[in-house]
């Protein structure tokens, strides 16, 4: 359950550095599909979580086991859940525009 936590939080720390970062932003910018992979929360939390789940050996899937496609699986749900749950944090806490 821990490595589970660990891996959201990191995910989500990884994907919120790609986007602020001045190097990143150069580098993602060179076309547009990579511009809006950087701009989409959900779009690059897929990658990010996957590429995560392959290295700390996280299935969420526990059924089965396909090498690439059980952690590309895991990636998606938890980069769904993580876009939700930023979602919901940002509407209950987000500022708004009183003026």
């Amino acid at each position: 359950m821990t490595d589970l936590i660990v891996w959201l939080l990191l995910g989500r720390l990884v994907i919120w550095i790609i986007q602020i970062n001045g190097l990143t932003k150069g580098l993602l910018n060179l076309n547009s599909l990579t511009r809006e992979l950087r701009e989409c929360d959900l779009c690059l939390g897929v990658w990010v979580f996957a590429g995560l789940a392959g290295l700390m050996r996280i299935n969420m899937l526990e059924v089965f086991y396909i090498p690439v496609l059980s952690e590309m699986l895991s990636g998606t749900l938890a980069s769904f859940a993580v876009h939700l749950a930023v979602i919901g944090w940002r509407a209950k806490f987000g500022a708004t525009d009183l003026g």
